[in-house]
């Protein structure tokens, strides 16, 4: 067989240089890749305070995370290990502000934030489904005299427990201001706890002592330092006697919002919308809170369709 010649030899070298450079150039993309979609998982996180965003990874071997290249003005940056397998120093080395892969690796992280001051605290976690706190309301009155009992439930719906968990239920005052809405509080209901394992919940029972007639919203949070925060609100009414000019005059016409048929109750000379809902429902009408000059009535569509 005949010897390649130095020609020949010298092509070669050139074409593996030039595919070795391809395969290089090609994973730094990757690599830029993976950077991109931290960023992006960060910044929503960031615009989300206390929500937990999860994505998974392939890490290739080698590469590094460091926190000094997601910080900002208004975001620091920290990385937390969930699971000791995840985090084993044969497959990655996590840092509080870095994070080595020691050989390729598939994942899940996790990532949240939480204001601090003026910046946002948000954490990377590598490894089980951190702590995540959810909390629900399971009973509070649309309207109220004076005072309201308020049921509400947190779970830990994470892998790990919650520590040093805070929850609360706090009213507050609603009022238009211009084309604004402004709140005033009211009232507050709030308790701790130390600790609150993983798949486990706690119910509250609260009452709440409102003075004031008008239209108030209903706020319940329940946060923890690794566990995030979770809010859920909802509107009611404090009632005291209703004016006799204070009518309710038309109902509308029903019209479709998503599988719901929705009519709007006209009102008039009412000051406060419980008033407004009182008028019809003395007419029997099931009302639900709206306005001073009007309320809702709601019942399920039928095939898509409204009467």
């Amino acid at each position: 067989m005949r010897g390649f010649s130095a020609f020949q030899l010298l092509v070669a070298a050139v074409a593996a240089i030039a595919i070795l450079s391809l395969a290089l150039g090609f994973f730094r993309l990757g690599d830029e890749d993976i950077s991109a979609q931290i960023s992006d998982a960060l910044a929503y996180a960031q615009g989300n305070e206390g929500i937990l965003h999860e994505k998974e990874f392939t890490f290739p071997q080698g590469f590094a995370i460091r926190a000094q290249n997601f910080d900002s003005a208004t975001r620091s940056v920290r990385f937390l290990c969930t699971n000791p397998e995840t985090c084993d120093s044969e497959k990655a080395i996590v840092e509080p502000r870095l994070v080595n892969f020691t050989e390729n690796y598939f994942t899940r992280a996790f990532f949240r934030c939480k204001k601090k001051d003026k910046i946002s605290d948000c954490v990377v976690y590598f490894g089980n489904m951190p702590a995540r706190l959810e909390a629900t309301i399971l009973s509070f009155p649309q309207t109220t005299q004076s005072q309201a009992d308020v049921l509400f439930k947190v779970e830990n719906t994470g892998s790990l427990d919650a520590v040093n968990i805070e929850y609360s239920a706090t009213a507050y005052l609603l009022r238009n201001i211009g084309e604004s809405i402004e709140r005033s509080f009211a009232a507050k209901f709030a308790e701790q706890l130390e600790r609150l394992p993983a798949g486990s919940s706690k119910t509250a029972l609260g009452t709440l002592k409102i003075d004031a007639p008008g239209e108030y919203v209903l706020v319940v949070e329940a946060q923890g330092p690794e566990a995030g925060i979770s809010r859920t609100e909802r509107e009611f009414a404090v009632t005291s006697g209703i004016s006799e000019e204070c009518r309710a005059t038309t109902k509308e016409r029903e019209y479709l919002s998503g599988d719901l048929c929705v009519s709007e109750l006209l009102c008039e000379g009412c000051s406060h919308g419980y008033e407004c809902v009182q008028r019809w429902t003395e007419k029997g009408e099931q009302a639900e809170l709206g306005s001073k000059d009007k309320a809702f009535s709601t019942t399920q569509s039928q095939g898509g369709a409204c009467s």
